[in-house]
Parts: C-alpha cells; sequence; structure tokens
C-alpha cells in the first residue's frame, strides 16, 4: 500500500496535478488514469519495485484502455 501510494505521488508530481484531496487510492488511481489517457504519447518506467504491482490500483491505464500505453 505504501508503495502505491509513493508511485501515485511521482506520477501525479510529473503530471502537474495535486490529488492530495482525494482521500481514498481508488479516486487518487481514476484522476490519474484520465489524466495519463490524454496524453497521446506518454513513457512511463517503474523502477526499484518490490514485488508485483497491480498497474489497474496505481491508476496506470494499459492494454485496451490506452493504446498507447
Amino acid at each position: 500500500m505504501e508503495q502505491i501510494t509513493r508511485i501515485q505521488g511521482e506520477l501525479e508530481n510529473r503530471l502537474g496535478l495535486q490529488l492530495h484531496g482525494k482521500a481514498t487510492l481508488e479516486d487518487r488511481s481514476s484522476c490519474l488514469s484520465d489524466r495519463i489517457q490524454m496524453e497521446e504519447k506518454i513513457l512511463i518506467i517503474l523502477d526499484d519495485l518490490r514485488g508485483q504491482i497491480n498497474l489497474a490500483t496505481i491508476g496506470i491505464p494499459f492494454e485496451n484502455d490506452h493504446k498507447v500505453c
């Protein structure tokens, strides 16, 4: 959970969002996903991860959700 919050915070900063008022991971995830899908092209590199993560939980669209991701 802490790792997901950290990743969301990094994405938030890079995309110029202010999600601090969003209380739940789901709200933050939804806002991040919507913002990422507004980009025509975007590259997100996740490194230094411990274990598996669910991209949808973070808010990173993939497969059919966003063709360029």
